[in-house]
């Protein structure tokens, strides 16, 4: 009798999918068993556990990526713990030949996983690494004294001139016999929030797992595309991709996204790809900057006199500001996982040039509300907003940005320091999505904007515009008057 092929294991990640999965494709190259693991690691990246709102999304990624396995033959084994133990006591449980993965580029993940091959090769295994999240590793693109970009706009003409995106890969052909397998619960891992269940509109607005993934991808081509350089600025407009939380857990990768983006010549499809690129960079940046996620970039901005105020810091969070823009956005984070990237510009410059509260505090609450949190992007565009990071915007500087309101032909500017008056060009395209606390009455508010001078001439509240909501008193806070003012600000 033919004794049985050792079987490969395939470490499943932030590589959630089957077509354009190089370790997956690599391990059905060869006529042996294949079997999955995923490991729920929650120990290993210490303050970087996986988020709340993330794990809502994992829980259906999962199950939707094991749906997809079973129609191989393949099983996905779940596991708890770190996986520096689980990997190689599972491969040898299972008597692996070899375990393959595809990289992930966050400072744990890379010590990890350099102890991992190294534990598997004493062993006997062949363990093997792919590339399947970024355009080019991070250690390939570097300047002309061989050093690696650390401003975006030389790294995005490098990158465009000298890389090029391979095609994507197909699926494999895999047709094999199930494969036992002993692991974990699905359920047992309490992912979903329960009481409350805070996640509850999640699912009116996201479709986790590949097949969702493909689907939006072909709904912005379809419907949004080609006016991405306009439509991209309006909040109220469905003219953004939403692919991020697909491409962070790798339901779709960004190799599949920049070739079908190719394929549409002109000027939606050329702002779009950058903005991949721009993805690139953040984990460039983070390969070689590991403690970006805890430390400026510019190390002047170390000594930086952040404010401590826990209670303006919760009126933030929970979208009591008193700023209209400010406290839809945050509401639409908490219930539906996301938020579109300029107006995350704007909360963000709310809290850390209005309120001069340090990034990392909005970094930590981005990180568990977001569906797509990513360490890279997350920590390198709060440190941009901030003014400390590589491509950064000073905390000294007005930082005016101009969009066009949303049927309207009037131009207004949106200050990163979050006054009133210049962000009203977003809530004027933004009504129409129904985050808007009630208490403002927009028609008053837009006549206070538009008849009352530059924001630094106001010498009071504007109170006759719109419902103070510093005057409200918040059980939570003990019947307190709870102002959106800093306490040294005084107009």
């Amino acid at each position: 009798m033919a004794n049985t092929p050792d079987p490969t294991l395939i470490w499943f990640r932030q590589d959630l999918r089957v077509e354009d999965n190089p370790a997956l494709i690599a391990a059905s190259s060869f006529e042996v068993p294949i079997l999955a693991i995923y490991v729920l690691d929650n120990e290993t990246p210490a303050p970087w556990a996986i988020g709340g709102a993330a794990r809502w999304w994992l829980h259906h990624s999962l199950k939707s990526l094991a749906a997809t396995l079973k129609t191989y033959g393949i099983a996905l084994i779940l596991r708890r713990g770190r996986a520096e133990t689980i990997i190689p006591q599972v491969a040898r449980q299972i008597s692996a030949g070899a375990v393959y993965w595809n990289r992930c580029y966050e400072p744990f993940a890379i010590a990890h996983d350099t102890a991992i091959k190294a534990g598997l090769r004493d062993f006997g295994i062949e363990a093997q690494s792919f590339s399947a999240s970024l355009l080019s590793e991070p250690w390939t693109i570097k300047t002309q004294s061989g050093t690696p970009f650390r401003v975006f706009t030389p790294y995005w003409r490098a990158l465009s001139k000298d890389v090029r995106i391979p095609r994507p890969l197909k699926a494999p052909s895999i047709n094999q016999k199930p494969q036992p397998a002993a692991g974990d619960r699905l359920e047992d891992w309490n992912l979903l929030p329960t009481h409350p269940n805070w996640a509850e509109r999640f699912s009116d607005n996201w479709t986790p797992g590949e097949a969702g993934a493909q689907n939006q991808l072909k709904l912005y081509i379809e419907d949004a595309l080609v006016d991405y350089p306009e439509t991209r600025n309006l909040p109220g407009v469905n003219g953004v991709s939403r692919l991020s939380p697909y491409l962070h857990w790798g339901e779709i990768s960004i190799r599949q996204v920049w070739n079908a983006i190719a394929l549409h010549a002109g000027a939606g499809a050329d702002a779009y790809l950058r903005e991949l690129a721009w993805r690139d960079f953040a984990h460039h940046l983070l390969w070689q900057f590991p403690e970006l996620p805890q430390k400026p970039f510019a190390e002047r901005f170390s000594a930086f006199p952040w404010r401590t105020d826990a209670k303006a810091l919760r009126a933030w969070q929970q979208g009591r500001t008193g700023y209209p823009i400010v406290d839809a956005e945050m509401k639409q984070l908490w219930a539906t996982g996301w938020m579109h990237n300029r107006v995350r510009m704007v909360v963000a410059s709310f809290l850390v040039k209005h309120l001069l509260i340090s990034w990392r505090a909005g970094e930590d609450w981005f990180w568990d509300c977001l569906v797509d949190a990513d360490l890279a992007n997350n920590a390198m565009n709060w440190q941009w907003v901030a003014g400390s990071g590589a491509a950064r915007r000073l905390i000294t500087e007005s930082s005016i940005r101009c969009c066009k309101a949303k049927n309207s032909t009037k131009t207004v500017a949106m200050s990163d320091y979050g006054c009133l008056r210049s962000q009203l060009c977003l809530i004027h395209g933004f009504t129409n999505l129904g985050w808007l606390p009630p208490i403002f009455c927009l028609g008053q508010i837009f006549a206070w904007a538009t008849t009352t001078p530059n924001p630094s001439s106001i010498t009071r509240r504007p109170d006759h515009a719109l419902n103070p909501p510093w005057k409200i008193s918040y059980a939570d806070t003990g019947g307190t008057k709870l102002s959106p003012f800093p306490a040294w600000y005084s107009p």
